[in-house]
């Protein structure tokens, strides 16, 4: 009996440590990108400096490094815009 109860108690938690989230794994960066597991929801690009989301969580995601903004939405990091006009 005991041996059952040890059993039952093994594997309710083995159950409950499988159902807790595990962080999402790093994925590879292109160049001028780093990871973040949260990062802004919205990224600043060229048009849109400040990247601003209003009411959106921070996302796991590739980011780019500081100094850099994206082209345009999910677009290459870059240090410089092109002329907009």
């Amino acid at each position: 009996m005991r041996v059952l109860f040890l059993l039952a108690i093994v594997l309710a938690v083995a159950y409950t440590a499988s159902a807790v989230p595990r962080p999402q794994s790093p994925r590879r960066c292109r160049s001028g990108e780093v990871w973040r597991t949260c990062g802004p929801a919205c990224q600043p690009t060229c048009r849109n400096r400040q990247g601003a989301c209003p009411g959106r969580r921070c996302v796991a995601a590739c980011n780019c490094i500081s100094g850099m903004v994206r082209r345009y939405p999910g677009g290459i990091c870059t240090r410089i815009c092109p002329r907009i006009g």
